[in-house]
């Protein structure tokens, strides 16, 4: 019975607890080796599942295998504000240089000394998709003489005579982009300014009135990545009623101030 009191208090001493705990503690540690580092890795990701779902990872050539690969779907469509237009609106600035024939010919040959002359001019370009909207406004002014016409005859009088005429027009067209140049064609009304003055004369003799023009045209633009581009355009613009009321005009029975003009017009913008 004293025998069995003494193994029983040496089992419970604690030094030998301590040599129980130590052994528990330190031999892990003595036994890890690198390799079981992915598996303990995994059975930390699933600690709460236990060792049963840590066992059911399967390791291969001691690595962990890479998740699949996440797929992302389309990104949801915005909803577009019905006050959002669908295609963004482009502008741009221009300036634009022309040369042309007045269809009442003999009239301005005979007061200005020709009947082709050049026209500058400038505007604003409006564009939507393939929608187009311009206005724009032109100068042509010229000092010739007064004339007097007999039978077809014309007589210079030695009167200055200054003409000056401001074509001012709102075109709507389409243009059709392709992949190095884009067509366009278009129409739209406008007003003549028109402005006759010379020495000499009383005021009632001097003219100051406005007409209204009517115009087609079509053209083709140069694309370009660049901020500046060229298009070149033709335009045929009639002006009826606008002459033929007394002077040259009425001597040779012209009443059109209209015309035909080729241009070139240089767009600023993007």
């Amino acid at each position: 019975m004293a025998a069995t009191t003494d193994s029983t208090a040496s089992v419970w001493s604690w030094s030998y607890l301590g040599d129980q705990l130590a052994t528990a503690l330190l031999n892990p540690i003595r036994a890890f080796r690198p390799r079981y580092l992915p598996l303990l890795m995994v059975y930390f990701a699933y600690g709460a599942l236990g060792l049963i779902a840590a066992a059911q990872v399967e390791i291969l050539s001691g690595r962990v295998p890479a998740p699949p690969p996440t797929t992302r779907g389309p990104s949801p469509a915005r909803d577009r504000s019905p006050f959002e237009p669908a295609v963004p609106l482009e502008t741009f600035g221009f300036g634009m240089i022309g040369y042309g024939s007045w269809l009442a010919r003999d009239t301005f040959q005979a007061v200005l000394g020709n009947s082709q002359a050049p026209m500058l001019g400038a505007g604003l370009h409006l564009r939507e998709g393939d929608f187009f909207l311009e206005a724009s406004v032109e100068r042509f002014e010229k000092t010739g003489t007064r004339v007097f016409v007999a039978d077809g005859h014309v007589f210079t009088l030695g009167i200055s005579d200054t003409v000056r005429i401001i074509p001012i027009a709102l075109t709507v067209g389409y243009r059709r982009a392709g992949r190095y140049v884009a067509p366009y064609a278009g129409g739209g009304v406008g007003t003549y300014l028109y402005k006759e003055t010379s020495d000499f004369a009383e005021s009632a003799d001097d003219v100051s009135d406005h007409f209204t023009s009517y115009h087609v045209l079509g053209g083709v633009e140069l694309l370009s990545r660049a901020i500046v581009h060229a298009a070149f355009e033709l335009q045929f613009t009639t002006v009826p009623n606008a002459l033929g009321a007394s002077g040259a005009s009425a001597a040779f029975n012209e009443h059109n101030l209209g015309g035909i003009r080729g241009r070139v017009k240089i767009l600023v913008g993007r």
